[in-house]
């Protein structure tokens, strides 16, 4: 148990991130949905065993996201959107 005064609430401070809300007339939320979209099929498309232990699976998928033209540019986006 902690003693000091927030560390027992962390959990409600990891998220206060400066996510600004959808915008449609914003070019790069649009891009950003649309890469959402593209990666989200390519995922499915992944040759995964599902009897895999999760985090491999997850480790898989972010490497995959990480090698991935479209997911480089969505990382890229997020980055400046949270800027």
């Amino acid at each position: 148990m902690s003693y000091g005064k927030d560390e027992r609430h962390i959990h409600k401070h990891v998220w206060n991130l400066p996510i600004p809300a959808y915008n449609p007339g914003d070019h790069r939320h649009q891009r950003l949905a649309d890469l959402g979209h593209a990666l989200e099929a390519q995922v499915a498309a992944l040759d995964l065993d599902e009897t895999t232990h999760f985090p491999v699976l997850r480790r898989r998928i972010r490497e995959h996201l990480e090698a991935s033209p479209a997911g480089v540019e969505a990382q890229e986006l997020v980055t400046e959107l949270l800027s």
